[in-house]
């Protein structure tokens, strides 16, 4: 019985011996396991942070890339602004050269016909100038006065169309037109009649003269005060109503 007690010890002793090997060979497997898992976390962590950074880096690309397209789109319309605005410059520039051009042309016209009749007065007879050169002159004048009457209503024109409400200065140049159209037919009347009217009729007329130079002074002035862009309907009307 003691040997058999001997033997089972032994071979119980043998059993745990190999069963403690087993473990220790499973515990360092585990520990190999527990550090490959750690070095698989801390790479899956670096990769995240990677990963991430990488995706910020894209965002921040991606809006760099928005905000050089809206500069982009920004100095393309600047571009074309500039360039209508240089296009407009240019129509207004040589607009402006052919007016200069052509008041330079009238100009020229207006110092030669002056240039003519000077020449020409030392060979009209003394009479003409006691009587024709009156009537003459007052022709010239009430034309003068129909085409200075229109284009003060022309230029008034465009401030009555801009008035967005019926005003006190609206109503003023509603009535201030009226009034010029209705100076400037009468003139273009008198143009008409001393057109084609009788020799003596023509003669008689030539006292209007006076009366129109008065009446010419305040159309030019009228005209001197639009050009200075400083007129006012409610005060010119009064003078309006003397012509």
């Amino acid at each position: 019985m003691e040997d058999a007690r001997a033997d089972d010890e032994k071979g119980l002793r043998t059993e745990i011996e190999r069963l403690n090997v087993v473990i220790s060979d499973r515990t360092r497997h585990i520990d190999r396991l527990e550090e490959a898992v750690a070095d698989y976390q801390f790479n899956i962590a670096q990769y995240r942070e990677l990963v991430a950074g990488q995706q910020s880096d894209l965002q921040q690309l991606r809006e760099r890339e928005h905000s050089q397209a809206s500069e982009a789109a920004s100095i393309s319309s600047k571009t074309q602004e500039m360039m209508s605005l240089n296009l407009q410059l240019r129509s207004t520039v040589m607009k402006a050269k052919a007016k200069a051009i052509d008041l330079e042309v009238r100009r020229l016209e207006a110092d030669q016909a002056a240039e003519l009749l000077a020449m020409s007065e030392p060979f009209l007879p003394a009479h003409f100038f006691a009587g024709e050169s009156g009537a003459l002159r007052s022709l010239l004048a009430f034309k003068r006065l129909a085409a200075k009457s229109d284009i003060l209503c022309k230029q008034l024109e465009q401030d009555e169309s801009a008035g967005s409400s019926i005003s006190d200065d609206f109503a003023a140049t509603a009535e201030i037109r009226a009034l010029l159209a209705q100076f400037a037919g009468s003139a273009s009347l008198f143009v008409c009649f001393l057109s084609s009217c009788t020799d003596v009729e023509f003669m008689r007329l030539a006292s209007l003269l006076h009366d129109t130079q008065t009446t010419e002074r305040r159309l030019n002035g009228l005209i001197d005060i639009l050009r200075k862009e400083e007129f006012r309907a409610a005060e010119a009307l009064p003078e309006i109503r003397r012509l």
